[in-house]
């Protein structure tokens, strides 16, 4: 049983953003009543907000169009057996997934912790 790279990056991405999706709707089930409304937002966390917004806009596109696709896509795909993803995603060496992985799973955590933090208020 054969996968590529291609293939384990976009079901981990696929995995961790359904995660925290499915926190945030958690979240603003259990902290939503039935006769709250929203706040208008300040001016000033407004802006904050919207130059955020644009930063990072700007960073993913600058990443985006300085990156040369067409010669990667040239390459044949490789196939990997199971057991040199596992070792790839465990070890910690130059081309080792551990301290992305931890990543991942450290905001993931900070989104629950957050959800429960918001629930509690209540």
């Amino acid at each position: 049983f054969l996968l590529g790279y291609t293939f384990l990056g976009s079901v981990q991405i696929m995995v961790y953003a359904g995660g925290v999706v499915v926190l945030y709707v958690f979240s603003i089930l259990l902290t939503s009543g039935e006769g709250d409304r929203a706040e208008k937002a300040k001016r000033s966390r407004l802006l904050a907000g919207l130059s955020t917004m644009i930063a990072g806009l700007a960073i993913i596109l600058f990443i985006t169009l300085k990156h040369n696709f067409m010669q990667t896509a040239n390459l044949a795909p490789l196939e990997i057996n199971i057991h040199a993803i596992g070792n790839a995603l465990l070890s910690s060496d130059k081309y080792g997934y551990v301290l992305p992985f931890e990543a991942v799973s450290i905001l993931l955590l900070a989104c629950i912790i957050g959800g429960i933090m918001i629930a509690r208020k209540r």
